[in-house]
């Protein structure tokens, strides 16, 4: 075993003994999780599970097809679960641009041998520079699972780009956690952070992953983020929430603290959003 290989068996472990996946508390052989995963809706979801008759339908279009897409430099991936790592769209977009792919440890793998050679992996905390930009990986309370084995082979993480003037923070998916306060200690305040807003009930079982709007909300807060943008929203139906209700419960939580709406704002896909 490498250096590096026997860190990476060591970080499903967080500062202060936390464990970064849900399986913690929730053993997925339990006779409640069972019965949750049995009554969720079943239905066509061949854009991100490698089997086309399981999983919940899309239920929002690709905003901007590939073809269509600028110029492309460098790809963050965050994780290696379907709905942020789909395969085709990889080799479509390695295939017209030739960008670097800049990826958890582990999911560098996933990706040679679908072709793709172009690949920095990173550990938490390590960091990459290219020109006048640097990218840094930092942790996210979450997992990772590619296929019927494997759990927690690759990394997970979020992402910290950083310029001379300013940094973006994109977070891919979350729990919320004593981690956003370490990363905002060493890199806020944050220009703009990208933050999830859906797939977070029932909250029992989706904490360990997944945040509510209002922890959303509070991430942003705690970031000094001076403008977020709500993702993870609306696309698949992944937990028990109904379309629509992250966005409203994000608008209500920030009327509840007095802020205005525009400083977090869900983008459907394909939408834009002009920053001074």
């Amino acid at each position: 075993m490498t250096e590096k290989q026997g860190r990476l068996s060591n970080l499903n472990y967080y500062k202060n003994g936390e464990f970064f996946y849900p399986w913690e508390e929730y053993n997925p052989t339990d006779d409640n999780v069972i019965k949750w995963m049995i009554t969720r809706k079943q239905e066509k979801w061949p854009e991100s599970v490698p089997l086309s008759f399981v999983g919940p339908k899309r239920v929002q279009m690709v905003g901007v097809p590939i073809e269509k897409l600028p110029p492309i430099d460098i790809v963050l991936i965050t994780h290696d679960h379907y709905d942020h790592l789909d395969i085709k769209s990889i080799i479509k977009i390695n295939k017209k641009f030739k960008p670097l792919f800049i990826v958890p440890e582990g999911v560098d793998k996933i990706l040679i041998k679908n072709g793709v050679s172009n690949i920095k992996s990173l550990l938490w905390w390590e960091s990459f520079s290219n020109n006048n930009i640097t990218i840094h990986f930092v942790p996210s309370k979450h997992w990772s699972k590619r296929g019927a084995i494997g759990r927690n082979k690759t990394l997970w993480g979020s992402f910290i780009v950083q310029s001379l003037y300013y940094n973006i923070f994109f977070i891919g998916d979350s729990g919320f956690g004593p981690h956003i306060y370490e990363i905002a200690q060493k890199f806020g305040p944050m220009r703009l952070s990208f933050l999830p807003i859906g797939a977070y009930i029932p909250e029992w079982f989706m904490k360990k992953q997944h945040m509510t709007p209002e922890e959303a909300v509070e991430t942003h807060i705690i970031l000094k983020s001076q403008q977020s943008i709500g993702i993870h929203f609306d696309t698949f139906p992944l937990a028990d929430e109904g379309y629509g209700d992250g966005p409203k419960r994000l608008k209500n939580y920030l009327h509840k603290k007095g802020m205005e709406n525009d400083v977090f704002t869900p983008l459907k896909a394909g939408k834009r959003l002009e920053l001074d």
